[in-house]
């Protein structure tokens, strides 16, 4: 089931194909259950269609609910391309 998350998003373009980016968003249920979610890195646009991404992303999952724990954190380097048509 997908749960609503509040965040913020900031991203500059100091060049026509470049952008640097930050991003942070999280939810929260009470007691029982919180994530967030936190990256920031940089864009290039090859055209339109078509970037490519460096990033570094952290990720917080701490979930106690009806006998489910989980306290776990993800973090780290990636690097992507995504195709837009």
């Amino acid at each position: 089931m997908p749960l609503p998350e509040l965040g913020v998003r900031l991203e500059l373009f100091p060049l026509a194909r470049l952008s640097i980016f930050g991003e942070a968003k999280g939810f929260t249920i009470g007691s029982k259950a919180s994530e967030w979610d936190a990256s920031g890195g940089i864009k290039l646009f090859v055209n339109r269609h078509f970037y490519v991404e460096g990033s570094y992303r952290a990720i917080d999952y701490d979930v106690d609910w009806l006998g489910v724990v989980i306290d776990t954190r993800f973090h780290g380097p990636f690097v992507g391309a995504v195709l837009r048509f």
